[in-house]
């Protein structure tokens, strides 16, 4: 029964687990959008400087200051920009299907969202790594999972461990007996002891504890990689963030 309440345990968590990812993943396709929408309108800017550009290379051509070389040079500058433009506006359209996608939307529908903050915070609101994974180690529900799951596979190793030992039953039972819509005063008792034990199951119950210690090393395993990966993701992320 408690191996069945840590699976219970380890399926819970896994749960919030799948939610805290789909969290994860519009946070970052929503500020992918908004970072390709700021790229296209870079690229915006860049087409005009270069229009300006090539329109002072004729200019000074025209009127003999300039090579001719310069305004070939001003016009491929030119049409690489818009060529980047033309393949940015695709990046921003797929950067938009992709959050939609995430969101459980059609991918045709348009929806309007919030642009980033003009103004960044004077202040350094990121705490230490140290202090990141300490509470990340409780309260990361991926990690969690893996811990249920470990005490899972520990009490199914008990119970393998204990399948042929004696079992010992004892049933008691108390009643009256009707006779013809009567009844007599006198009770029944049936008071019953029973001793079972398996004789020969070959390797069964051997085998059995050997697949149980098997699964508990496993889940023991994953418990720390879980640990690893916890630590070095937000081991990374601070390092990003700090940058």
């Amino acid at each position: 029964s408690e191996a069945s309440r840590q699976a219970l345990y380890n399926a819970d968590w896994t749960h919030n687990n799948a939610i805290m990812t789909l969290l994860q993943t519009i946070m970052t396709d929503y500020y992918n959008y908004l970072y390709q929408q700021q790229l296209l309108i870079a690229d915006v800017a860049n087409i005009k400087t270069a229009s300006l550009t090539l329109d002072a290379a004729q200019t000074g051509l025209d009127s003999g200051v300039r090579a001719i070389t310069d305004v070939l040079q001003a016009r491929t500058q030119l049409l690489q920009n818009q060529t980047t433009w033309a393949a940015q506006q695709q990046n921003v359209e797929t950067s938009y299907t992709t959050l939609m996608g995430a969101m459980g939307l059609p991918a045709n529908i348009k929806i309007t969202t919030q642009q980033l903050p003009t103004t960044l915070p004077s202040y350094d609101v990121i705490p230490a790594v140290d202090s990141l994974i300490a509470i990340a180690m409780q309260n990361r529900p991926d990690l969690l999972a893996a811990e249920a799951n470990l005490r899972s596979m520990q009490q199914s190793l008990r119970a393998a461990q204990t399948q042929f030992l004696p079992q010992f039953n004892y049933d008691f039972t108390l009643g009256k007996d009707y006779f013809n819509g009567g009844l007599q005063d006198k009770y029944n008792f049936i008071s019953t002891f029973t001793v079972s034990m398996p004789l020969f199951q070959g390797f069964y119950y051997r085998n059995a504890i050997k697949q149980a210690e098997a699964n508990k090393r496993a889940a023991y395993e994953q418990v720390k990689q879980s640990e690893i990966s916890v630590i070095q993701e937000i081991t990374t992320y601070h390092n990003l963030t700090s940058q």
